[in-house]
Formats: C-alpha cells, structure tokens, sequence
C-alpha cells in the first residue's frame, strides 16, 4: 500500500475537512517546522520518517515526533534517518542507566513517561534527539505523552521570539516539550494519592483484613518507590540542561531558568512523594500498634482463665488425693465418717486458700486479675 499523501497547514489556518483531521490523527508521526526564508510555520502528519525528510530541508527550526511500537527497537531506524549518529543512538535507545549523553554536535535524553492504573505504575521511555535545528521525540503509542502539545504547536511555534538566535530557539523549544512530559507525570500523583486516602481509609476500621490491608500498603509504597524513580531521573536530565552545558543549546539565563523552575517542580513532588510514603509508614505502624494490643488483651484474657483453672484444679486435687489415699488404709466405720469430712473439707479450704495465696502473690497476673 503506497504511503498516503502529505496534508499541510499554513499559517494556523485549521483544516476545512473532517475527514483529513480524522486521517491526521491516524498518522505515526508529526513535524512543525519553522520555515527558513519567510519564518513562516508549517505542518506535516507523515507514516514514515523519510517522509519528513523534504520538509526538514527548508526549515530554520523544526520538530519531529513519531509514536512507536516499540522506543527500543523502533527509535534506533527513526533517529538514523533523521541523521543521528550510531554511537549517540546506541546510548540512549538501551538499558545503560545514564539517560543523558552530548556528543558536542548533538545529544540526546532519555525521560520517563509514567501511566497509573490503580496501584500499578508503568514506565514508558520517551527518548528525545536534538542537533543544529532539530527536536525529535520517539515515544510508544499507548503514553500518547505529547498529543496535547502537538493540538497547540503551531501556536507555540508563533510564540517564539523570530529575532532570537538558534540556540535560544532550540532552547525553547526543547524546554517546552520536557515540561510537557513532566506536567503529564505529576497527574498521575493525584492518583496516587487518592489510592493512598482510600488505603488509610481502611486503617481506622476495626474489622479490617489484616492480610489484604498489609499487601495493599506494599503494593502503594511500591508504587510510590516507582514513581520516586522516574522523578529522580528526571531530575538529573534536567541538572544536566539546566546550566546550559551542551554546545546546541543557549547561555542566556533568562531561558535557562526554564530549567531550574522544571528542577524545582519535581523537588517539590519529590517532597510530596516522601510525605506520602511517611504517611503510610504511620498507618501501617498504627495497625500493627492496634493488632498487638488486641493480641495482648486476648493474652491477659487467657492468662485469666488459666489462673482461675489452676486455683479450681487445687482445690479438687488435694482433697481427692487425701480421700484415696485413707479409703486404702481401712473401710471406714460410720464412728469414722465425721472426722472423714471434716478432714476433707478442711483440706479443701486450706488448698484453695494457699493455691490462690501463691497465685496472687508469685505468679505475674494481669491487672485486672489483681483488682477483683
């Protein structure tokens, strides 16, 4: 099947067809390009990078986004397409640890993309390329991380000062699309919080699933650890622009301060992260305050009885072992049955008394024990 045909916008002017939006929206990729001569802007919805290609060449400053199957696997043929260099693609589009990489010439980063459902918390990579005029975004089909600012990106290309040099354009730019990814985390927090409420909830109930409740707050704290993750790794992409060090990007500190604000909005989701995951900690360290005093109460309780049964057990042993003992000597005549009774019903006076004397008095009792 031939590649469908290029649909452009010129000027902001929306389409006039339905059906074409509708076609735009089914494309893999998008580039807004702003044009080298007239610094005009123009758009392009494309199903394949090289169809990107023709526009890329008359354009002063432009960016490409491609939604993939896979970023790994698919993001390596995009990115050489576009001219990235082996080496820089290799780096970024693998398990290496470091997200960041310049190369003096280009650089590239790597951000998570983070999507919660419930307490399940998924990391999509959304690698982004950058050289002389260039912004590419590769990012997997279900984050759908960057389909808001692509609506407005022709409004965004318009914003942009005209008479402000390249770096500082591509500065912009780059910053604008970062924030765009991080905005989309910070959503997912507030769901992560309202499992939270939810959870702690459960803690004040008296009649709770002690097993249920214990893997539901490792499952949140889970979560909660995973997230922490992602903004940790944002952050150091982001330390990284922030002082403006690679060559491609500008000096100016008036935009560079972009980057400090993005730097200090994750510290401060960092610090809300933290304070959930304390929160939690106290809830569970509750639940298990209340469980063991319940355990406690049902030990004293035990303890009660045992001590009432013991005192019991006295009683009836010592008078029983007296009355076996003297019916073996000799049948007894009825001169003998009084001084028999009396012997045992003393005995099991003096028993009871001294088993609960020694009770009381050596054995630990519980308090409400000693009261009565």
């Amino acid at each position: 099947m031939p590649p469908a045909k290029s649909i452009f916008t010129h000027g902001g002017v929306a389409q006039s067809s339905e059906k074409k939006e509708v076609k735009e929206a089914q494309k893999a990729g998008i580039c807004v390009v702003l044009k080298k001569r007239d610094k005009s802007f123009l758009r392009h919805h494309a199903d394949t990078p090289e169809e990107c290609l023709p526009v890329l060449a008359t354009a002063h400053l432009s960016w490409v986004d491609f939604a993939v199957e896979d970023v790994y696997r698919d993001g390596k043929v995009i990115a050489k397409t576009f001219g990235f260099s082996n080496e820089l693609v290799g780096r970024i589009l693998s398990d290496d640890k470091s997200n960041y990489y310049d190369f003096n010439e280009e650089f590239g980063m790597r951000f998570p993309s983070v999507r919660v459902d419930k307490l399940n918390v998924e990391v999509i990579p959304l690698a982004i390329f950058v050289h002389k005029g260039l912004v590419l975004t590769i990012h997997a089909e279900t984050s759908n991380r960057l389909v808001k600012f692509s609506r407005y990106a022709d409004s965004f290309f318009q914003k942009i000062p005209k008479e402000a040099g390249e770096p500082e354009q591509l500065t912009i730019l780059l910053a604008r699309i970062i924030n765009e990814n991080n905005d989309r985390n910070f959503d997912y927090l507030r769901d992560l919080e309202e499992q939270g409420d939810a959870l702690s909830s459960q803690l004040v109930k008296n009649e709770i699933e002690r097993e249920k409740v214990g893997q539901d707050v490792y499952r949140m704290k889970h979560a909660l650890i995973r997230y922490l993750d992602t903004l940790w790794v944002s952050l150091d992409v982001i330390s990284a622009l922030r002082h403006g060090d690679p060559n491609l990007l500008t000096n100016d500190k008036e935009i560079l301060r972009q980057f400090t604000l993005m730097a200090d909005d994750i510290n401060r989701q960092i610090q809300l992260s933290e304070h959930m995951s304390s929160v939690l900690v106290s809830g569970l360290e509750v639940m298990q305050t209340i469980y063991n005093n319940q355990l406690q109460v049902l030990n004293n309780r035990m303890t009660h009885v045992m001590t009432w049964l013991t005192v019991l057990g006295t009683a009836v042993l010592v008078p029983n072992t007296l009355a076996t003992v003297m019916s073996s000597l000799s049948d007894l005549q009825p001169m003998h049955h009084l001084w028999y009774i009396s012997i045992l019903v003393l005995s099991t006076l003096v028993s009871t008394v001294g088993a609960y004397w020694w009770v009381k008095n050596k054995a630990r009792l519980p308090a409400k024990m000693k009261e009565e």
